[in-house]
C-alpha cells in the first residue's frame, strides 16, 4: 500500500522534463533581446553569453560532482551549505533561495499582468495598480492551489505550459530567422553610436558593455 502511494506521488520522466524546462526556460527570456539591446552591442552579447555558458556549465558540474561524492545529501544547496561551513551559513543559504524565488513569483506577475495589458489597454497599465495587484494574487494562489492538490495536478500543468513554452519559442525564432539581417546585424557591432530610439547614452567600451550584458543574462 504504502509503494503503491509512493509511485503515484512520483513524477513521470515527461513530467521531470516538464519541470526542469519550466525551471530553466523563464518568462524573462522574451525580455532578453530588449533588455540586453539597451546596454551592449553585439559584440558584448556575445561574449558575455559565452562567459555566462561556461559559467553555468561550471555550476552545473559542480553539482554533479557533489551528487556523485555526496549521495546521501538530499535538500540541494541547504545541505551542502550545512555540511560545508556550518548551520548558519545553511541558514543563509535556504534564506537567500527563498528570497530568490519571492522576487521571481512578484516579477513573473507583473509580467503577465502588463502582458494582458496589451490585450486591455489600461487596465493591467505597467503591471503594477489594483487591478494588477489583484490579478497577480489570483494567479499566484491558484498556482498554489494546483501545487497542493498533488503531484498528479501540478504534473499536468507543467506538462501543459511546457507545451505552450515550446510552441512560443519555435514561433519566435522561426521569426527570427525569417527577418534576420547580417547587414543590421553587423552594423555597429561595439555600439559606438548613440542611438536614441534604443540607447541616449555612450554605453562605454566593450568589456564595461559585456559586464552589463552578464547582468541581464545571470
Amino acid at each position: 500500500m504504502t509503494n503503491s502511494k509512493v509511485r503515484d506521488n512520483q513524477l513521470s520522466f515527461a513530467g521531470l522534463v516538464a519541470i526542469c524546462v519550466s525551471a530553466m526556460i523563464g518568462s524573462a527570456i522574451f525580455d532578453l533581446p530588449k533588455n540586453m539591446a539597451t546596454v551592449a552591442g553585439a559584440t558584448a552579447q556575445i561574449l558575455a553569453w559565452i562567459t555566462t555558458g561556461i559559467g553555468m556549465w561550471l555550476t552545473a558540474e559542480v553539482f554533479m560532482i557533489l551528487s556523485a561524492v555526496k549521495p546521501d545529501l538530499t535538500a540541494g544547496m541547504y545541505d551542502y551549505g550545512v555540511k560545508g561551513f556550518g548551520p548558519f551559513v545553511g541558514f543563509l543559504t535556504a534564506w537567500g533561495y527563498f528570497v530568490s524565488n519571492c522576487a521571481t513569483n512578484a516579477a513573473f506577475a507583473v509580467l503577465v499582468m502588463n502582458t494582458l495589458n496589451y490585450f486591455f489597454p489600461g487596465t493591467f497599465a505597467g503591471g503594477n495598480n489594483w487591478p494588477s495587484i489583484i490579478g497577480a494574487s489570483l494567479l499566484t494562489w491558484g498556482m498554489m492551489g494546483l501545487t497542493l492538490k498533488g503531484t498528479k495536478s501540478s504534473n499536468r500543468m507543467q506538462k501543459i505550459a511546457m507545451i505552450f513554452l515550446m510552441i512560443v519559442i519555435t514561433v519566435l525564432i522561426i521569426s527570427l530567422m525569417g527577418n534576420f539581417s547580417w547587414q543590421k546585424f553587423t552594423t555597429d557591432m561595439q555600439a559606438n553610436v548613440v542611438m536614441p530610439s534604443v540607447h541616449n547614452l555612450n554605453l562605454g567600451s566593450v568589456s564595461k558593455q559585456t559586464l552589463a550584458t552578464m547582468m541581464v543574462t545571470l
